[in-house]
């Protein structure tokens, strides 16, 4: 059976038995491996703090394993007979399955190491490592042997077909896998579903492995070197195979720290650069000549240098909108791993070198993912990821294309204009003014800046403004707590009910809740990174909000959700006011939004505390919050700075804000001043008939029906954003009564 013209998904199709056999388990073995990869991920990140180094560190950690899989199968490829390879294969994936079975008995999930997972503060990485060990290395390990055993076995079948086309049809595979757990899986069924779904098809595809082995006796079954006629046409180079390997993989992860820091932390904004990383593989991979044309290869060196310039020339032209960050990573990362993938192709070697070649590819990936998930975070404490793989891909860009028969001024000035954009990128970055501090949970900013003629001093986190501090007058609070915004009248209804006040702040940030506290008040501050605890904390240096409080303050490090269930053995904080406000780049971290967060909320708080829910975001988290609030039996109501109900200006270095407040007891949300600068009101049972009779009341009820429509309350195993992005936040819907007025505020100044 030889493949001829048409190319390999033609040739799939077409031609008979032996391609299917063949492709069917390699396209599904890598579908598995790449669905596993997100789904390990995300069942993962609670409980290490949302954090987006959690998704880089996998990441790290899959290359390896990709590497020990590749080197497994070569190993049998070239040490075993053929018939022996697939009873050694079958053994290892039996072992995978009792590891899932044992996971699934102690823990509940197949690929939940539960005894791995014992974070502790600042030190994440060990943990996290063991939970990857003991979840998913044996299953990893198995599925990434598959593919390249099984293209061995086929070369030994049909020694005169070319077997690079399989490897495309495993990263389709990949890519298929990929998607499917973002848009699929995870909006439809819970995480132990996902388990389910992924062991069941685990072991169809080992049954299935077991009837394709090789047997003794069929053709060239026993031949344990495949030598090509054409052997020294297409030599072996690994030294360009590492190269160019690991270039491509350090380049697609550089682009996910990036697009993470800027827009969140959640599957579908991880699989956007890997499924794009994947297409460029697919493409040279799949055979066609065009893909290697100048045509082609012109077009992606301009593509690339237009995402580059374009908002460059956006800032500069008035009226001319700047590219989406998302749109510019993702055709980043398509653009320039195509022309890094296409030069890889053209060093693939002989077919006799199948095995050894897909593990140089690994063992290159490792390296670059290795350079990003580990060496950078410690060697730099700011992004200098883009950049260095600009510059490195842009020195690859002139041979790739001049490889391509692309003229040599146009492969030149490509190269030349991307390399001057990341030297001036390092030497920017390098230079900026500011204090800046790294760990694994982000990276922190500090620096001064003039508002309305005003100093003033910033934190932020990933590109996202997350305090303030104005410099002429240091202990005035600004940005999201400023006078009339959501915390500002939940800490004035708490204090006229409480002078002194048991406050827990859910993420620190820097510290601009702590001025609301005074003497007398207990306050409890939980904080997962110990960077922001310098910036910020009792010893700050840079920010002395918390240091300036008269308050009873108590520092817990770590995780809130993991500390606060911790604490329940010793009962509950009781808890006056409860302040969720932990951030992860511009984004919440999720699984602090879900039901199980709010009831372990509500066990902390007074039968008339407060929990105040900071969700000032591009998502509708609003919306999410009103809707599992009311799941755990929990009334809700949405305060936002400036809106129609709540007028008043914003002061100076103030932001809008957005508050949902929540309490399980509908009085303590009904305070004439808090409800009049509310937008809408969710209750978890009907209004009883007095508070039927006000109309204001009525109005935001109703109001409040149409925050829940359309929504589903969260769960730990149950939450995605991607329903998010096709809603709006109910601020941005007409308002529902113009006429409704706010109430005299209280005489201003801090509660």
């Amino acid at each position: 059976m030889v493949i001829k013209k048409g190319g390999f998904w033609a040739s799939f199709l077409i031609y008979g038995e032996g391609m299917r056999w063949y492709g069917i388990p390699i396209f599904s073995g890598a579908f598995l491996l790449f669905l596993v990869q997100p789904l390990i991920a995300r069942l993962l990140t609670p409980a290490f703090g949302g954090s987006a180094s959690v998704w880089i560190c996998c990441l790290v950690f899959f290359q390896i394993m990709l590497v020990l899989g590749y080197a497994y199968s070569h190993l049998l490829f070239r040490r075993l007979p053929a018939d022996s390879q697939g009873w050694v294969h079958g053994v290892v994936g039996l072992a995978a399955m009792a590891l899932m079975v044992v996971n699934t008995i102690g823990w509940g999930h197949p690929l939940l190491a539960g005894w791995a997972i014992r974070i502790q503060a600042g030190r994440p990485l060990l943990p996290l490592l063991m939970a990857l060990l003991g979840g998913v290395c044996l299953p990893f390990l198995w599925l990434s042997a598959t593919s390249p055993l099984v293209q061995s076995w086929f070369v030994r079948r049909f020694p005169k077909d070319e077997p690079y086309r399989l490897y495309a049809l495993s990263n389709a595979g990949s890519l298929l896998g990929l998607l499917f757990f973002p848009f699929v899986l995870e909006p439809i069924f819970g995480s132990v579903a996902h388990g389910a779904i992924f062991a069941v098809s685990f072991a169809i595809l080992w049954v299935a492995l077991l009837r394709l082995r090789p047997k003794t006796g069929t053709t060239g079954v026993e031949a344990p070197v495949l030598e090509g006629p054409d052997e020294e046409s297409r030599p072996f180079k690994p030294l360009g195979v590492l190269a160019l390997s690991g270039l491509g993989v350090l380049f697609f992860m550089a682009m996910t720290v990036q697009l993470t820091a800027k827009m969140g932390n959640t599957p579908l904004l991880w699989v956007l650069p890997l499924g794009l990383y994947l297409i460029s593989f697919i493409l040279p991979f799949e055979g066609r000549a065009w893909v290697r044309g100048k045509a082609f290869q012109t077009a992606m060196a301009l593509l690339f240098l237009f995402v580059l310039l374009e908002p460059i020339v956006a800032i500069r032209v008035k009226g001319l909108i700047a590219i989406p960050i998302w749109l510019q990573i993702g055709v980043l990362v398509f653009s320039g791993c195509t022309l890094v993938h296409t030069y890889l192709f053209s060093l693939r070697p002989n077919p006799s070198k199948l095995t050894l070649f897909y593990l140089f590819l690994a063992i290159g990936g490792s390296i670059g993912g290795i350079f990003i998930g580990i060496i950078t975070p410690l060697l730099y404490n700011q992004y200098f990821e883009f950049p260095t793989a600009l510059l490195l891909v842009s020195l690859v860009m002139i041979p790739s294309l001049m490889a391509s028969s692309v003229s040599k001024t146009l492969a030149w000035s490509a190269g030349a204009i991307g390399v001057g954009l990341a030297v001036w990128g390092l030497v920017f970055i390098q230079f900026r003014p500011g204090k800046y501090f790294r760990d694994f949970y982000g990276t922190y900013e500090v620096h001064r800046t003039t508002q309305n003629g005003r100093s003033r001093l910033e934190l932020t986190n990933s590109y996202t403004i997350h305090g303030g501090m104005d410099l002429q007058e240091p202990l005035r609070p600004t940005t999201y707590f400023g006078i009339h915004s959501g915390f500002w009248w939940a800490m004035y209804v708490a204090r006229a009910r409480h002078p002194n006040l048991r406050i827990g702040l859910i993420g620190l940030g820097a510290g601009t809740s702590a001025l609301y506290s005074k003497k007398g008040d207990h306050l409890v501050v939980y904080e997962i990174s110990s960077q922001v605890l310098e910036i910020a904390g009792p010893h700050p240096n840079s920010f002395p909000f918390l240091s300036s409080s008269e308050a009873e303050v108590e520092i817990v490090e770590g995780d809130a959700r993991i500390r606060m269930q911790e604490e329940l053995s010793k009962g509950g904080r009781e808890f006056d006011i409860l302040l969720v406000d932990a951030f992860s780049g511009g984004n919440i971290p999720w699984h602090l939004l879900t039901a199980e967060s709010l009831r372990l909320y509500q066990r902390h708080l007074k039968e008339d505390g407060l929990l105040v829910m900071h969700v000032s975001n591009r998502l509708p988290l609003d919306r999410v919050v009103a809707a599992t609030a009311k799941e755990v039996s929990m009334n809700s109501i949405g305060i936002y700075h400036p809106s129609k109900e709540n007028p008043s200006p914003l002061g100076i270095g103030d932001e809008f804000s957005r508050y949902v407040v929540l309490s399980g007891k509908l009085d303590s949300l009904l305070d004439g001043y808090m409800m009049g600068a509310s937008s809408w009101l969710v209750t978890w049972k009907p209004l009883d008939a007095h508070l039927m009779s006000i109309p204001e009341m009525v109005k935001r009820e109703e109001f409040g029906q149409r925050v829940l429509a359309g929504m589903h309350p969260w769960e730990d195993a149950h939450c995605s954003v991607f329903p998010l992005l096709f809603k709006k936040s109910v601020f941005k819907l007409p308002n529902p009564d113009a006429s409704v007025k706010t109430p005299a505020a209280p005489t201003p100044g801090t509660p």
